[in-house]
């Protein structure tokens, strides 16, 4: 982590703790993540906080959903874009992450996503020496890519990042919810080598979903770079904020309490959501 570069999106390594003795480094010191990680966050606060983005909290006007503090969906897209941020400075220093995943990005008191947790990082220069070696720690299947699942060669690279980046996505689209819910671990594998992709999340926009699908594309090439995918998310944000250019006009709810941002990224629930 000494050797990354400071930036927003990125959790800052204040410094470590040495000793003489017979283990060199006892710890180490982070700064500090007042609302835990994105997962945790999403999950104490499920649902879409209709009239947050209005600076209210009736919850009493909000059918919908219970927790009035939860993000809303211009929030959720704003975390989103942070990340993609966060992995692009990454990128920029051929580093990659290989453990990109809402459990590994914090949220400060200021709600600013800061990616964490670097213990399998490495470098790609490191990749051809360092990627059939066997790894120490328990291998996060429900997010690495097709080409890291091969146990016979297990290939990391910028794009496995991509893949776990639209895994993160749909993560934050469900509040935190596990990755291929109806899949058990022993069958992931086969599951993604058969060319299945998880669904599109019940408030997900098609553009949003668009953009996880082609992070997940077979052929690695095929998929975005995170500064194309950050330009995606700038573009689409100036979207939602434009109410005159027509974005999501065909989800756009009938309920005129809830308001047009909302309108543009929430889908009617339905009984089969619940």
């Amino acid at each position: 982590m000494r050797q990354i570069r400071l930036h927003t999106n990125v959790i800052h390594l204040i410094g470590h703790i040495k000793s003489q003795r017979r283990w060199p480094n006892l710890g180490i010191i982070m700064e500090f993540a007042a609302n835990d990680t994105i997962k945790k966050f999403l999950q104490k606060h499920p649902g879409i906080a209709i009239d947050d983005i209005h600076g209210k909290s009736n919850s009493i006007c909000n059918p919908l959903y219970e927790d009035a503090n939860a993000p809303t969906p211009e929030k959720l897209v704003d975390f989103i874009g942070q990340i993609a941020n966060g992995m692009q400075h990454l990128s920029d220093m051929n580093i990659i992450h290989r453990k990109l995943g809402a459990r590994n990005v914090f949220l400060d008191n200021k709600m600013v996503c800061k990616i964490g947790s670097f213990s399998m990082a490495i470098r790609t220069t490191e990749t051809e020496k360092r990627n059939n070696m066997e790894l120490q720690e328990k291998l996060p299947i429900r997010w690495m890519a097709l080409e890291s699942l091969n146990s016979t060669c297990r290939k990391f690279s910028i794009k496995t990042d991509v893949w776990a980046f639209g895994i993160l996505m749909w993560e934050i689209l469900t509040f935190g919810k596990l990755p291929y819910p109806e899949i058990k671990d022993d069958d992931i594998v086969q599951h993604v080598a058969n060319g299945n992709r998880m669904k599109q999340p019940s408030n997900c926009d098609t553009k949003l979903y668009d953009m996880m699908l082609r992070c997940w594309l077979k052929d690695s090439s095929d998929r975005p770079k995170f500064d194309v995918l950050v330009k995606d998310i700038q573009n689409l944000q100036s979207q939602i904020k434009n109410p005159e250019s027509g974005y999501g006009n065909e989800k756009r709810r009938r309920d005129k309490r809830i308001p047009d941002v909302n309108r543009r990224l929430l889908k009617e629930p339905t009984d089969t959501d619940n």
